[in-house]
């Protein structure tokens, strides 16, 4: 589950449940199980990858991303690790 929150709004990213059932009682919340396990969650995401990797070593093709989006998501990456760190918002 990852949430991102903006200005005027958010993005929730979450799981698929095997149920939409959650129950909750004097010991918190009970969600059911995820429907899939990690590596099926993102098989496709990996293969891609790793597909785009090879095409653009043994093949010339360009990297499918800019390099302004991968420095962007690094500094994501950082300030989601600094802001778990010292339990502080960062603003980016």
């Amino acid at each position: 589950r990852c949430e991102i929150f903006g200005d005027c709004g958010k993005v929730t990213i979450g799981n698929e449940f095997n149920s939409t059932t959650t129950v909750s009682d004097c010991l918190g919340e009970h969600w059911p199980r995820l429907k899939n396990s990690y590596n099926v969650r993102f098989r496709d995401a990996f293969s891609n990858e790793l597909n785009a990797f090879a095409d653009t070593v043994l093949q010339n093709d360009p990297w499918p991303i800019e390099r302004d989006d991968v420095i962007s998501v690094q500094r994501v990456a950082a300030a989601a690790k600094r802001s778990f760190e010292t339990k502080q918002i960062v603003y980016l």
